[in-house]
């Protein structure tokens, strides 16, 4: 049996993207990137998604990564039927930063 790791949100394996483990899961990088992609385009399509609507959340749902409770967090993004709360993923997003191999310090420039 292999202790591999796998991202509970697309499946890649630890030995494809480095994985953050948390409470209920564990996420890739790759799938970081695209949750906050997603959260940046709501946030630029300000007021066509997020506010009154529920995506299928219920109050029982929790952040994949801390157990908190989803309806204690300002903001979550949420690929069914998972959530990452925005604490989460902020702190996901300082790990990617900072676990970049073969980043320069202090500056690294990614083309986009």
């Amino acid at each position: 049996m292999s202790n591999r790791s796998v991202c509970t949100l697309c499946g890649a394996s630890d030995d494809c993207f480095p994985l953050i483990g948390g409470a209920n899961g564990f996420l890739c990088f790759s799938c970081i990137g695209e949750a906050l992609q997603a959260v940046a385009q709501a946030h630029h399509e300000k007021g066509k998604d997020t506010e009154g609507r529920s995506h299928g959340l219920t109050a029982r749902q929790r952040c994949l990564i801390c157990d908190e409770k989803i309806t204690t967090r300002r903001l979550v993004a949420h690929r069914h039927p998972f959530a990452i709360c925005d604490v989460c993923l902020r702190a996901a997003l300082d790990t990617l930063l900072e676990a970049t191999p073969g980043a320069p310090a202090p500056l690294a420039i990614v083309d986009f």
